[in-house]
């Protein structure tokens, strides 16, 4: 499954990375681990709010 078409190699967004010296694999390693450090930081907030206020 591709969820991000046109998202290979050759594509202009990696490109743009390897002008700066990035990998394309280097590139998808980062974007791996930002989106699991992402989830992570997600499942620690707290989503729900108890309060002793009656209204």
């Amino acid at each position: 499954i591709n969820t991000i078409p046109g998202f290979t190699n050759s594509s202009m967004y990696p490109m743009m990375w390897k002008e700066r010296g990035v990998s394309f694999t280097e590139l998808i390693s980062r974007l791996i681990t930002l989106g699991l450090e992402r989830y992570k930081n997600s499942q620690r907030t707290e989503k729900e709010f108890q309060s002793s206020l009656k209204f």
